[in-house]
This record gives C-alpha cells, structure tokens and sequence, in this order.
C-alpha cells in the first residue's frame, strides 16, 4: 500500500508486484506490472500510468479520483470498475480480453423525482476495448429497487420503471 499525507508525494516505479493500493492524492504508480490488481482508496490518487495489469479479478478499482493513462488491463474479469460518481480520466489504455467488461460504472442515485446524475468519468476516446464481454456497463443502484443497467455514456434519456428489491 502506498499512502500519502497532505503534501506528501510518493511514486512506486518499475517494479514487478502483486496487488497495490494506492491511498492519497500524491500517490502515483508509473510503469509497473501488477499481478493482483490496483486499488484506489477513497482519498484518491494522482496518478496510474504506463503500467500493465494481469489476470487479475478487477484490474483497477477506482473508489477515489484518479487519472489512468497507458495502462493495460488484460485477462481481467473487469478492467476498471469505479465505484461512485467521482472524478477519474482515462487516456490512451488497453482493455484487453476482460471477460465480463472492459469498464464498469456502480452509480448510486435517491429515489425522488427530481434526482439528476451526470457520470464524472472522462474518457477522450483514445482507449482501446479489444475482445472483453462487452465495452462499459452502467450500474445505476436506486435506493429500494433492483439495478437499471446500460451500455453507454452519457446514459439515455427517459423515464424507467425499477421494480422493487426483493425484501429477504
């Protein structure tokens, strides 16, 4: 785990490891190959780039802002899942054979009628999906009723209709 204080820089480079959780906004992972995956914390980080990913159940979970940039992700079950409506950028990476989704989106939403979501997630289309499942999933979670799920961004406009979560 790397860790980074307020002002505190840290950098992990080139180095072979098994899973990394970075925690902090000065946290950067550059030109690494990571067996086990790549974590996110809620604080954040500042960067993920030029690393390689593999064979891992989720390549990069994301549940704090980060920028992902020439990274590959390849023979994951999911290559990004981000967790939340927060700030993370993806430039010029490969998802590659990820067997459920390339990118997978859990967003979060309250049951009234005038709740509005925008996805913060910014992808420049310079990325690359190749032989995964599907591309991106949206979960969209609405309190007391079962997940709507899409397939794009932004997602489509209209009304739906969520059947109620199943009481256990």
């Amino acid at each position: 785990s790397l860790l980074a204080g307020e002002g505190v820089t840290v950098l992990l480079r080139s180095v072979a490891c098994g899973g990394v959780t970075l925690d902090g906004p000065g946290c950067t992972l550059d030109d690494c190959e990571v067996r086990h995956g790549i974590e996110i914390a809620a604080r954040g980080a500042a960067a993920v780039s030029c690393c390689t990913v593999s064979r891992s159940r989720l390549g990069l979970a994301a549940r704090g802002p980060v920028v992902v940039e020439s990274t590959e992700m390849a023979d994951c079950i999911i290559g990004l899942s981000i967790y939340g409506n927060i700030a993370v950028t993806v430039r010029h990476c490969r998802f590659l054979r990820c067997s459920a989704a390339g990118i997978v989106l859990h967003l979060d939403l309250p049951a009234d009628d005038t709740s509005k979501l925008t996805p913060l997630l910014a992808d420049d289309g310079t990325s690359s999906v190749e032989d995964c499942g599907r591309l991106l999933e949206v979960r969209l979670q609405v309190d007391g009723a079962e997940a709507a799920i899409f397939d794009e961004l932004p997602l489509p406009a209209g009304t739906y209709e969520l059947p109620r979560r199943g009481r256990a």
